[in-house]
């Protein structure tokens, strides 16, 4: 029926993007991407050994004293009890291996960070 055409043709025309819009979903991604390396050649300076991993204590330390608005002790649980939660609703652990070891995954923590 022409009402039945005109839904398909209508839901076919949504499924389409415009070129500007194009140019704006890749310039997000492009940003996506630099905001990614720059996170990681931060994270990079605190991984002593290059296993990938920080120390929750270090990151604690740094974070508490860094930059113009350093956290607070409140602030950083905060953070990190995001990031465990977020972490284990991804892999569906019970606990966290932060929580055991007091190492952070930071290229883990990065792709949280970039989801907000």
């Amino acid at each position: 029926t022409w009402e039945q055409e005109q839904k398909e043709a209508l839901a076919e025309e949504e499924r389409r993007i415009n070129l500007m819009e194009f140019l704006n979903i890749m310039a997000r991604r492009e940003m996506d991407v630099a905001l990614q390396e720059k996170l990681h050649k931060a994270f990079v300076v605190f991984d002593r050994d290059g296993s990938g991993f920080i120390s929750v204590d270090e990151l604690r330390q740094r974070m508490l004293a860094l930059g113009p608005q350093p956290f607070t002790e409140q602030e950083f649980e905060l953070f990190m009890s995001e990031y465990i939660a977020e972490s284990q609703s991804a892999n569906g652990t019970v606990k966290h291996p932060a929580e055991h070891d007091g190492l952070l995954d930071y290229n883990e923590f990065i792709k949280i960070m970039l989801r907000k």
